[in-house]
C-alpha cells in the first residue's frame, strides 16, 4: 500500500516564517528552495516550501525580521508575516492542541464538532439544527470561519496542573489582554 506523506521541518528558536503570496508555479519544494537561494544569496533562509496545495509559499528566515520582498523566478513578491491560527480540540473544547492529540480519551458517543453536544450527525442529506458555538471566541459561529475574530490570537497551552483564577482578571471577570477571554473550568 503506498500512501503519500508530506514532512516539513518546524521553525527553529530564532526564526520567523513569511508567507508569499499568489506564486503560480508547480516546482517541488527542494527546487523552491534552490530558485530562492539562487536570487535571494543575501537573506538568511532556512527553509521554504509549499503551504499544502495552494500556491502560496511559506519561507523561514534566520533572524526576528521578515524582508518586505523576495526575488522567485522572474518575480518579486511581497512577503507578509505567517500568522498560526488558534489550535482548538473539538473533544474538550480547550485551546492549545488539535483533537489528534487531546489528553482526555474520548467520548463513547462522538461529540459534535459544531457545537459541542453529546449526539450523533444527522443522516446523511439532512441538516444540522445544532446551534453553532466557537471554540476559541465562544461565539455562535462555526469554529473555523473566517468571520472569526479571534482566529489569529496566540494562545499559550496551560501546561500547569490548576488554573489560577488571579492572573489579570478585573472586577467583571474579563481578561485586561485585548482579545483574550478568561475560561472557567468547570
Amino acid at each position: 500500500m503506498n500512501l503519500p506523506v508530506a514532512t516539513y521541518v518546524p521553525a527553529p528558536n530564532g526564526s520567523i516564517r513569511g508567507v508569499a503570496y499568489k506564486s503560480y508555479t508547480n516546482e517541488t519544494d527542494h527546487d523552491l528552495q534552490a530558485q530562492l537561494m539562487k536570487k535571494n544569496p543575501d537573506i538568511p533562509r532556512i527553509n521554504a516550501r509549499r503551504s499544502s496545495s495552494s500556491k502560496h509559499l511559506v519561507i523561514t528566515f534566520a533572524g526576528h525580521k521578515v524582508p518586505a520582498t523576495i526575488s522567485f523566478m522572474c518575480f518579486t513578491l511581497e512577503v507578509h508575516p505567517f500568522r498560526d491560527r488558534s489550535e482548538a480540540c473539538f473533544n474538550c473544547r480547550k485551546l492549545g492542541y488539535r483533537t489528534d492529540v487531546c489528553p482526555l480519551p474520548g467520548p463513547g458517543i462522538p461529540k459534535c464538532r459544531r457545537c459541542g453536544g453529546e449526539h450523533p450527525p444527522p443522516p446523511l442529506g439532512e441538516q444540522r439544527t445544532c446551534t453553532p458555538q466557537c471554540v476559541v471566541a465562544l461565539g455562535k459561529h462555526p469554529t473555523d470561519t473566517r468571520s472569526c475574530k479571534l482566529r489569529f490570537t496566540p494562545v499559550k497551552p496551560n501546561n500547569s496542573k490548576k488554573t489560577s483564577m488571579s492572573t489579570s482578571t478585573n472586577e467583571g471577570g474579563r481578561s485586561k489582554s485585548p482579545g483574550l477571554r478568561s475560561r472557567s473550568t468547570s
